[in-house]
């Protein structure tokens, strides 16, 4: 019988032993991910007091913008960077979160990465380090950050 195929790219999140809370997260491609990062946040929040939080980007390889901002909005607020190209400046600007505000929490916070994290997923690590006071785990990243704006 044919049929529509299916499929949902998901982040996975568990607690390890001592509290730490561990999220993996895929991709930024999904248009979802966003909402469900924060879903997977919520729940080890809700889980009890945590000490520390592992934000896996390793094979990540970016995204959407959007994705990018929402999953940031739990850990910054503000500008946090700029996108320059030929005729304008793009601000990168974080909204506030719709589920946890991980910005002032007393965890330590590491990204994993590694030579497969690249573009959104990249900024993201960086920016988590220079705002958030992450440390980043892993191997050199792919160096691909450029963005792309479509022209008609």
């Amino acid at each position: 019988m044919r049929q529509e195929v299916q499929m949902q790219i998901q982040p996975s999140s568990r607690r390890f032993p001592g509290d730490i809370g561990y999220v993996m997260i895929p991709t930024l491609w999904a248009d979802d991910m966003g909402e469900q990062v924060s879903g997977a946040l919520t729940d080890l929040v809700a889980s009890g007091p945590m000490h520390g939080l592992i934000v896996d980007l390793r094979a990540n390889r970016g995204g959407w913008r959007e994705v990018l901002s929402e999953v940031l909005s739990h850990f910054t607020r503000g500008e946090v960077g700029v996108f320059y190209s030929r005729n304008e400046i793009h601000p990168l600007l974080i909204p506030a979160p719709t589920g946890p505000d991980l910005r002032r929490a007393p965890v330590p916070l590491i990204v994993l990465i590694d030579g497969d994290t690249a573009s959104y997923a990249e900024l993201m690590a960086a920016i988590l380090k220079q705002e958030s006071g992450a440390k980043l785990i892993g191997t050199h990243t792919a160096g691909n950050t450029e963005t792309i704006y479509a022209h008609t």
